[in-house]
């Protein structure tokens, strides 16, 4: 499933998306993602399948995992970093030596119109997951 696939047409209103998502390169996971920009909001669906969720809850990476609620019964985590506190990474374990990320981001001045980092980045999880569960 291409990562643009991750979530329908039907889904975006819910999101508070108003475009189609665009095919970018992450270079960090190395594999492409898929990127909604909107005016005052970022989401990122990234699928990685060449390390696991481990790397970032064994303490070899910058950034502070925190367990969360399982999304459709896979463990997740959210990953933060102290001095951002507009953005928000939520981590689903999907499968062995793969996992989601569900990236969620926004501006200072817009916060009144959408929810926090980590809520808009777990609901961004949790729609993806439905349509990889399909």
């Amino acid at each position: 499933m291409e990562p643009c696939e991750l979530l329908t047409a039907e889904q975006l209103p819910d999101l508070k998306i108003d475009r189609p998502g665009r095919t970018v390169t992450s270079d960090f996971y190395k594999t492409t993602a898929c990127s909604w920009t909107v005016t005052g909001a970022s989401n990122r669906l990234t699928p990685v399948t060449k390390e696991g969720i481990e790397e970032w809850t064994g303490g070899k990476r910058t950034g502070q995992p925190t367990e969360i609620e399982p999304i459709l019964g896979f463990r997740a985590i959210t990953v933060t970093l102290p001095s951002d506190s507009e953005a928000c990474d939520v981590m689903v374990d999907t499968a062995d030596g793969q996992y989601l990320v569900a990236a969620f981001s926004v501006s200072q001045s817009f916060k009144d119109r959408f929810p926090e980092p980590c809520d808009g980045a777990r609901k961004l999880a949790e729609a993806a997951m439905q349509n990889l569960l399909k």
